[in-house]
């Protein structure tokens, strides 16, 4: 886990929604890529919020995959966080980077 240290602690909802989309990608990793690294990069600034998890795994072809449960659930949770999800799939593993804007969230 890389994370910068200059990261606030965000709305308890927001947490929970970051972690569900962590577990959700492990769980699909674990399940179907036969991955044995991990890695998770927090990364925030005054604006913007940035979550990494990529993976060593088999990787998918994703103009071939039928999005099931695991990533129909991250893209709805990603979307309760007004951001943005990108997936990258090779045979070297799988990448998934989360970005979404801080000020959805300030009270």
């Amino acid at each position: 886990i890389d994370f910068n240290s200059q990261i606030e602690r965000l709305k308890s909802d927001v947490e929970i929604q970051l972690y569900r989309i962590i577990q959700e990608i492990f769980s699909n990793a674990l399940k179907h890529s036969n991955a044995s690294l991990f890695e998770i990069k927090f990364n925030q600034n005054n604006e913007e919020f940035n979550l990494e998890v990529s993976d060593n795994g088999q990787g998918f072809e994703q103009d071939k995959i039928d999005y099931g449960m695991g990533l129909k659930n991250i893209h709805a949770r990603v979307s309760k966080l007004n951001g943005t999800v990108k997936i990258d799939s090779s045979t070297a593993g799988t990448s998934f980077s989360i970005n979404f804007k801080l000020t959805h969230f300030e009270s």
